[in-house]
């Protein structure tokens, strides 16, 4: 028992390797125990597990949806850390962020056919004509709070809904699109090391950036009550 302790928790390395191998069993086993509790039969474990292998590889290395698991996950967990604190977050920037990208890896070939500049200006007016509709009706029916209509009851502490927020996505994708075509000038710009470092790792300081502020926070408070 000692050796087999040591083995799969025994230093950080043996850990990760338990990690990286539990976690596609933990997920196949999650999958056949949904089924059981619909009551539904599954005999497609082997298969999934296989199937999920095989798309979990592809998304990790050719797909353009690379950064969308990071951010979905990160979304799920901020959803559930709030949600147990009790000030929910049921549809916040990471969870636009993560659809945004999976929409527009799927329909962004077509989009990238409009014209930049008109597609950036039309983008920009729909999302100001949205923006005003959005955040300034209310509706009876619930569940539609992912697309911008809420009841009057809808909670959320962080709330940036697919409409508007997607077409102020797409006007970033179309000056983008701008900025490629362009004579490349752009490309000799080189940032400072500390800015640069702050954009490649911008997921992981948002996600540390929050818990770090509470905790000052409630030192503060402890202090000066």
């Amino acid at each position: 028992l000692q050796y087999l302790w040591k083995g799969a928790f025994g230093n950080v390395r043996n850990l990760g390797t338990t990690f990286s191998r539990a976690t596609p069993l933990i997920f196949t086993t999650l999958c056949a125990c949904f089924a059981y509790r619909c009551g539904v039969f599954n005999l497609g474990g082997e298969g999934q597990f296989i199937i999920g292998s095989i798309l979990a590889c592809y998304i990790a290395t050719k797909s353009p949806l690379t950064g969308v698991p990071a951010r979905l996950l990160c979304a799920a967990a901020v959803t559930l850390v709030m949600y147990i604190i009790g000030d929910p977050v049921w549809f916040g920037v990471l969870h636009l962020l993560g659809c945004c990208m999976l929409l527009y890896a799927w329909l962004g070939k077509y989009f990238e056919k409009l014209p930049d500049l008109p597609a950036a200006l039309g983008c920009t007016a729909l999302f100001l004509i949205l923006h005003r509709i959005c955040y300034g009706t209310y509706v009876t029916v619930p569940w539609l709070w992912m697309f911008g209509l809420r009841t009057r009851e809808f909670y959320s502490s962080d709330y940036y809904p697919l409409f508007p927020w997607l077409f102020l996505f797409l006007t970033g994708a179309a000056l983008g699109g701008r900025i490629r075509a362009s004579d490349g000038a752009w490309k000799k710009v080189r940032l400072p090391a500390p800015p640069a470092w702050i954009g490649r790792h911008a997921l992981l300081i948002y996600m540390l950036h929050q818990p770090a502020l509470m905790g000052i926070l409630y030192l503060v408070y402890r202090r000066f009550p």
